[in-house]
């Protein structure tokens, strides 16, 4: 059974990540990686494969985006009503 809350802390900083390392790195499936991308986990560039920066990945993590902030370009905070 997989981890219920990922471990951040896990997560090199200095490191590039691919959606399957990621996966693996947590215990989580694929399409759940798949979502936060989905969500506003930034990614390098839209070529594959997609690679997240360790540093993104890690704040991302520690400080969960609400996606209709992420499309309103505010981390970390309710969009404005």
């Amino acid at each position: 059974m997989a981890k219920r809350h990922p471990n951040h802390r896990q997560v090199k900083i200095h490191r590039n990540y691919t959606v399957e390392e990621i996966a693996i790195l947590f215990g989580i499936h694929k399409n759940t990686v798949r979502e936060w991308i989905k969500a506003g986990l930034p990614v390098l560039d839209d070529k594959r494969p997609m690679l997240i920066l360790g540093q993104e990945l890690a704040v991302d993590r520690v400080e969960p985006v609400d996606p209709a902030a992420a499309l309103a370009g505010i981390r970390g905070r309710a969009a404005p009503q």
